[in-house]
């Protein structure tokens, strides 16, 4: 019997749209990516380390040129690079900025602007021009964060669902879903007031990376969540937050760095309760802690034998998160910022502190459009990422180099909780080709590229790509001018008898006797009948006849 199945290139209805405004080798929408720096970290000449680092860097994830089909997509960016500055309280673009110097939005083409303004900041001194304040007891990272927020989600306190989502019927419209965001804080030190004291500054430092990467609205400076309306509740997608560690930073910030790397889904803190337990961060600082306990369990956290309530933290355990988890990065010297951030060894790392390469995880992440969140694991759901290294293949022809990538498998990771945003962890299949979000359309009518009765299937996902399973089987020919065997040949009665597939198969007596005129091809049935698609095995199907011929 017939029982081949042919794979199809089938997009779920959920993403038709998206993907029809994509063109044959187009890449996947960048993702933007703001380079987020405390002051501290250029003041005096400190950036000898971070400065040529990043020069070297962004020269390996942007191209100079447009990101368009004219020139069949050569100089599209791999990141897309924006720049700001955690200044003092003085140090601001406009009023509504405040304690932030925002000098580049991610774009295409971003890399170069950052590139230029990276350059001209290393070496300047405290105090010159607008880059640093005349105070440097002001480091306020839960204001910087909530600029980020509203600069990355501008008007989200007056969008339409439209602006923050995109519009159904405009395929090239998908709103702040349109790509990632990710944020790359390198920091120093912990924050606090102008006047050198606390003020919450942990706390809602932990609450707005916590409430980033949960694509919900920000604490201000109060304290309080930024006002909005409903429709942004929901509507926004995750922005998480990634630490780098500046070299002289002291073992508190180190452990602060970690605690926003956590509160930002990218690294994990544990707390000492007797036995060190693993802190759900967002939870934590949701709770009613306070701003003295938090600084009291970092500080506990920097002794040799730390006392109870103290934290330490790290990139997760999970080998569910491994792809992308990387706690607050320690970048004590030039080699071991780009061992980091690029992955190089060398012979450079540490033993200790193996390769990351944050910048290709940033490269390798991608953005479900919006309403479509990934099934819980193991829940049995038919749902793929596909990856074509030849560019997106035309819907009609099977592009037999397409695999599936599978979370089962480890082929990604999924960062959010929402289970909205994934890390493709094999680099090679970031590289050219493209990544398709699949949706097994179960059941959905499809041509299996057969002949007969057989070319008509549905839609099965039995290894995760759609595949057209035949929705009729193929049984030995009678006399009824079809093709019932679909071999492509209309009542062959005396080869199809004899085909060894079909030697089990009998016509029942005396109701069909002689409908396969005794397997001899004397068949007479002027025109052919017409298949009613009955019968889904060889009984039913004969009872559906009547002697049609």
């Amino acid at each position: 019997m017939q029982t081949a199945t042919r794979t199809l290139a089938l997009v779920a209805m959920l993403f038709t749209a998206t993907r029809a405004s994509a063109q044959l080798g187009q890449p996947a929408p960048a993702p933007d990516t703001l380079v987020l720096v405390e002051s501290l970290v250029f003041e005096n000449g400190a950036s000898s380390n971070f400065q040529p680092m990043m020069i070297q860097l962004l020269d390996e994830y942007y191209t100079a040129g447009p990101c368009e089909a004219s020139n069949n997509w050569a100089t599209c960016d791999d990141l897309r690079f924006g720049f700001a500055i955690n200044a003092g309280r003085s140090c601001h673009d406009t009023a509504d900025d405040g304690p932030l110097s925002w000098y580049y939005t991610p774009d295409e083409d971003g890399g170069i602007d950052v590139k230029a303004r990276v350059q001209g900041i290393h070496g300047e001194r405290k105090g010159t021009g607008r880059t640093y304040c005349d105070n440097d007891n002001f480091i306020n990272h839960d204001s910087a964060l909530n600029r980020v927020w509203n600069r990355t989600f501008p008007g989200t306190t007056r969008a339409t669902l439209t602006a923050l989502t995109g519009n159904p019927s405009d395929p090239t419209s998908r709103g702040f879903w349109a790509r990632p965001h990710l944020n790359f804080f390198t920091l120093k030190n912990l924050p606090r007031s102008t006047n050198g004291g606390n003020d919450n500054r942990v706390l809602r430092s932990l609450q707005n990376a916590c409430a980033m990467f949960a694509g919900l609205p920000v604490v201000d400076d109060n304290g309080t969540a930024t006002p909005t309306d409903d429709v942004v509740l929901g509507n926004l997608p995750s922005m998480p937050t990634w630490v780098l560690v500046e070299r002289s930073a002291n073992s508190a910030a180190h452990i602060y760095g970690g605690m926003i790397a956590a509160a930002g889904g990218t690294g994990e803190c544990q707390i000492k309760q007797g036995e060190w337990a693993t802190l759900e961060m967002c939870d934590y600082v949701f709770s009613g802690v306070t701003e003295s306990t938090l600084r009291a369990g970092i500080s506990a956290g920097t002794a040799n034998n730390p006392s109870t309530g103290a934290y330490r933290c790290g990139p997760s355990r999970s080998t569910s998160k491994s792809a992308y988890s990387t706690g607050g990065l320690a970048a004590p010297t030039l080699p071991s910022m780009r061992c980091h951030l690029s992955g190089t060894t060398q012979g450079q790392c540490p033993r200790s502190d193996p390769p990351t390469n944050l910048l290709g995880v940033f490269k390798c992440t991608r953005q479900l459009p919006f309403g479509v969140s990934a099934p819980p694991p193991g829940s049995g759901n038919d749902y793929v990422i596909r990856y074509c290294p030849n560019g997106i293949p035309n819907d009609d022809i099977l592009d037999p180099s397409c695999v599936a990538l599978r979370e089962s498998q480890g082929d990604i990771q999924f960062v959010d909780e929402q289970r909205t945003l994934f890390v493709i962890t094999r680099r090679n299949q970031c590289d050219g080709g493209s990544v398709e979000i699949i949706e097994c359309p179960t059941g959905q009518a499809c041509d299996t590229g057969g002949v007969g009765r057989c070319a008509d299937g549905t839609v099965v996902c039995p290894d995760g790509l759609p595949v057209c399973k035949p929705a009729f089987g193929d049984f030995p020919e009678i006399c009824n001018g079809l093709d019932d065997d679909c071999d492509g040949k209309v009542d062959n009665l005396r080869t199809s008898w004899r085909n060894p597939l079909y030697a089990s198969y009998t016509l029942p007596a005396p109701e069909h006797s002689g409908k396969n005129c005794n397997a001899q091809d004397v068949c007479e049935c002027p025109g052919g009948g017409t298949d009613l698609k009955a019968g889904h095995n060889f009984e039913e199907y004969l009872d559906s006849w009547g002697g049609a011929c």
